[in-house]
Formats: structure tokens, C-alpha cells, sequence
């Protein structure tokens, strides 16, 4: 019979063997996570990832060789994809995904002026996000600019823990828009305004804000960190944690979004907490928001959409 044990030197190289196949297997499963977006980033496009990514709490156990923690991202829309679900309501409002670019587009027609257009998300199953999270507390986040004329006055933002009937603009929601021209505004020179509003829904001819930025007039924060330009980025971002709402904007001295120019952080402590119409309709939805305020065609591009389940400040 002959012996079973193995000699000194192979029993070396069986060892080397078996930890270049468990090395392998590690490189193997960290690149089925490895296009996880960054929590958040510098610079706006052209760089971005190529796919739009979504990834969600989670931990990857490797016996006796790795603990990988979960990434702060929660959810990513960076409209690569043109099967994420975002769809477009409101006279004379349309919606267009142009991936080649990253870029979801809005557009208002001409003569709809005072029409609020809803961006909701339909979180079909097809789609390489799903399943869109419904986020009560959180970051939020929005890169945006106008590509119309800025002759022609518009509002543009988004939406947090809405109600489910996403297409009733009166719904119940918390809301952080701004309004990028400076004419007709009460700013100086050079400045628009935001706005952060929580709002619940009454009936279909009565509602209330509950909160606003100021209790006085003009209701609203007159600043030089929204960029007024046609084609220059905004970037908007609402953390919200507890009764305490912070707002964070920044905008690029450029269309190509490069170089940061103006920030402005504010909290808003001992806001609300807004209740929707009945008790069994569901909050915690995202959506974005264009209105027009003109008789020409307005047209508004998002860059990216971010909803984190950090509260810490995101950039």
C-alpha cells in the first residue's frame, strides 16, 4: 500500500494552490460590487459612471478572509438607463431620457405658462435600480440646470417623503426648489431664491404650508450659490434627520461643472411632521418638480438623482 502522506514540497505547492483559488474568488466577488457609485462627488459631467448603479445595505462575508462594510449610497439615478421609470405628468410636460449623456430631460410647451410638471417614478421591475426606496429620513439630492433661455422664468427642484398620488401637485410633501433669475424676486443682483416647504393635503381646493423658510414675507431665501445661467449646474441636496431639515447648494463657475463658485448650508430646526390625507396612504417617495413661468417653452435637465440613508452633510 503506499503512504498517504504527502511530502513536505508538495504539500506546499497545494497549499499555494488553494490560496491563489480562494484569492481569485475574492477578486471574483468584490468586482460583482465594484461599480457602486461614490456617496457623493466634486465634479459633475462629463465623468460618471458608465451604468446608472443602485446599491443597498448589505455585507459580504468571506470566511477567515474578508469583512467588507456596506457603502453610505443607498440609491443612484445617473439616467444612463433608460428603463429606471421616471415619467412625466403635467399639460404640455414631457420627459426624455438622453443616455448618451446622462441627462434626463424636462421640457414645458409654449402657452403653459403656470403648469406644474410632477417627475414621479413608476419602480418597474425591469429596471436595473430596482426597487426605487422609499425614504423618510435621509439625504437627498438633485444636480440640475435650465438649457432654455434664461429669459424665460421657471422653478425647478424636488420632492421627499411624498404621498403616494405623486401626480397631485397639492399632495402631502416635503419640497426644496429654486428659482433661477433674479428679476421680479426681491434679490439683489445676481441672485435667486429657494425655497424648503412641507405641506399636507386638506381637500381638492384647500391645503397648507405647515413650514416655510420664514414665517414673514417674501417666504422665500434670496442667494448667490444659485446660479441664474442658461446651461450652468446647480446642485441641491436636503438632509433630513429628526425635526431637523439642513439644506446644502453649490454651483460651478462653468457648464461643465467642474469648478465649484458660490456653497450655502442653513438648518431648519423644529420643522413639522406632515401627515398625509388618510392613514393608509404611503409617504417616503422622491420626485422631481419643474413649473413654468412663462408663455415660451421652458426646458430643465437633471444630471443625477441621489437618495442616501446617511444624515451626515454631502460634500
Amino acid at each position: 500500500m503506499k503512504s498517504l502522506l504527502i511530502k513536505p514540497g508538495r504539500r506546499a505547492r497545494m497549499l499555494a494552490a488553494l490560496a491563489s483559488a480562494v484569492t481569485a474568488l475574492a477578486i471574483l466577488l468584490l468586482g460583482v460590487g465594484s461599480e457602486l457609485p461614490p456617496a457623493s462627488a466634486s465634479t459633475l459631467p462629463p465623468e460618471r459612471p458608465e451604468n446608472a448603479t443602485s446599491a443597498f445595505t448589505s455585507y459580504l462575508f468571506l470566511p477567515l478572509i474578508l469583512h467588507i462594510p456596506a457603502t453610505a449610497v443607498d440609491w443612484v439615478d445617473n439616467f444612463t438607463s433608460k428603463y429606471t421609470g421616471w415619467i412625466a405628468a403635467g399639460d404640455g410636460c414631457t420627459g426624455t431620457y438622453d443616455t448618451s449623456k446622462g441627462r434626463y430631460r424636462v421640457t414645458i410647451s409654449s402657452g403653459h405658462e403656470g403648469e406644474s410638471c410632477i417627475i414621479w417614478n413608476s419602480n418597474p421591475t425591469n429596471s436595473p435600480l430596482y426597487p426605487f426606496p422609499r425614504q423618510f429620513y435621509g439625504t437627498f439630492i438633485a444636480r440640475v440646470r435650465r438649457t432654455s433661455s434664461d429669459s424665460y422664468p421657471l422653478l425647478y427642484g424636488f420632492q421627499f417623503d411624498t404621498a403616494a398620488d405623486s401626480s397631485d401637485p397639492s399632495g402631502t410633501r416635503w419640497a426644496l426648489e429654486s428659482w433661477p433669475q433674479a428679476k421680479d424676486t426681491g434679490c439683489g443682483d445676481g441672485e435667486g431664491f429657494y425655497w424648503l416647504t412641507a405641506q399636507e393635503y386638506r381637500s381638492s381646493t384647500s391645503h397648507s404650508k405647515e413650514y416655510w423658510n420664514h414665517e414673514d414675507d417674501p417666504g422665500h431665501e434670496c442667494n448667490d450659490a444659485i446660479d441664474l445661467n442658461q446651461n450652468d449646474w446647480n446642485e441641491m441636496a436636503a438632509v433630513r434627520h429628526g425635526s431637523t431639515v439642513s439644506v446644502y447648494l453649490r454651483n460651478f463657475k462653468n457648464d461643465d461643472g467642474t469648478e465649484v463658485d458660490h456653497t450655502h448650508t442653513h438648518d431648519y430646526t423644529n420643522v413639522p411632521t406632515i401627515v398625509p390625507k388618510n392613514s393608509s396612504e404611503a409617504l417616503g417617495w422622491f420626485q422631481m418638480r419643474v413649473v413654468s413661468h412663462s408663455s415660451s417653452a421652458v426646458t430643465v435637465e437633471f444630471d443625477r438623482v441621489e437618495i442616501h440613508s446617511s444624515t451626515t452633510a454631502p460634500w
